[in-house]
């Protein structure tokens, strides 16, 4: 929607920044991208920064077909072209670290001192701001999915599905007979399984997308909001209390200690009220990474899934909602160990 846009993001952002400088396309899934085709072995695009043409890999190896770990990974690396560089893109300040079970709030600060506004400009990002007010927090309140609110949906799909993680997921897919491999049949599978909607409380109250990337409350307590966008943009809006880091246990680091330009990090917060103990975010990443990722975890029908990024052991959890139609994702989200 409008309100939830990248340039309404952008502006706050802005307005914050100066303040702190005084105190200190359509549902049509068949008719976009008749280029991409997922038999090539490679595919061109030019990097945000320089323009300059790089060549990523989109057909899985034999590796990485016998292992989805190794996927993921390969996954990862396919994103380190687009994903935002922790100190330059964005700046965070973590302040405490504090446990699980602790109740007080480390942090006396915003977690996101800035993000570069010229992210927001990228298509993939754009189309993601352009869903984050499309939903009604609270579960128990059907969801009303206007025509509008329809095809920003398909224009985030169709702009991810255009990136080569994406089309990295689905060649692993169709290699494994998870997923079909017409492009048009696979984009309508992806929308059932994010975007249509189903019972958490009451009738058409959630969809995997609300509950991962936007997040719901429920019964007094915060559920899904696994996006570090939405995070940044709740947070901006004064919605957001960030309340400290949860110890990670990252190889070839002591625990107890974090840096500022980690990817993977598990943070502590509250949201409209209402606390959340721990939840794992994938700093910097891109929206279509993140949709990658779940994708083809969740039609790999395995709940429980060990992967490393950014050399951090994380457990990717997959549940799905049963459907005549196509399975819906019940929530997908990443715990560090």
């Amino acid at each position: 929607g409008q309100l939830g846009g990248w340039a309404a993001v952008a502006a706050l952002d802005n307005d914050i920044n100066a303040d702190d400088s005084d105190d200190d396309s359509d549902d049509d899934s068949t008719n976009n991208n008749k280029s991409s085709n997922n038999d090539n072995n490679s595919s061109s695009s030019s990097t945000p920064a320089t323009g300059k043409k790089t060549t990523h890999r989109v057909v899985p190896t034999a590796a990485e077909l016998a292992d989805a770990a190794a996927a993921a990974e390969h996954l990862w690396r396919l994103d380190s072209k687009h994903r935002l560089v922790g100190g330059e893109d964005y700046k965070v300040n973590l302040q405490s670290a504090v446990a699980v079970y602790h109740t007080h709030d480390g942090a006396r600060e915003r977690f996101f001192e800035s993000v570069d506004a010229r992210v927001f400009g990228r298509e993939t990002f754009r189309a993601f701001f352009a869903l984050l007010d499309n939903y009604e927090a609270q579960t128990g309140r059907a969801e009303t999915i206007t025509v509008a609110e329809r095809k920003e949906n398909w224009a985030f799909l169709n702009a991810c599905c255009r990136a080569p993680v994406m089309r990295y997921a689905h060649a692993w897919c169709v290699e494994h007979g998870l997923v079909p491999k017409s492009e048009a049949a696979w984009k309508k599978m992806l929308y059932q399984a994010w975007f249509a909607p189903y019972r958490r409380g009451t009738q058409n109250d959630s969809s995997g997308f609300e509950h991962v990337f936007v997040g719901e409350l429920k019964n007094g307590a915060v559920t899904g909001l696994h996006n570090w966008l939405q995070m940044y943009r709740e947070e901006r809006l004064g919605k957001l209390d960030y309340k400290g880091y949860v110890l990670p246990h990252r190889r070839g680091r002591a625990v107890g200690s974090a840096d500022d330009d980690d990817h993977v990090l598990s943070l502590k917060f509250a949201w409209a009220g209402e606390d959340k103990p721990v939840s794992t975010f994938l700093l910097g990443s891109t929206p279509e990474f993140e949709l990658a990722l779940y994708s083809m975890l969740f039609f790999n029908r395995r709940e429980k899934n060990r992967v490393s990024l950014d050399g951090v052991a994380v457990d990717i959890t997959c549940y799905r909602i049963k459907s005549r139609y196509g399975d819906k994702v019940g929530s997908a989200f990443p715990v560090a160990k």
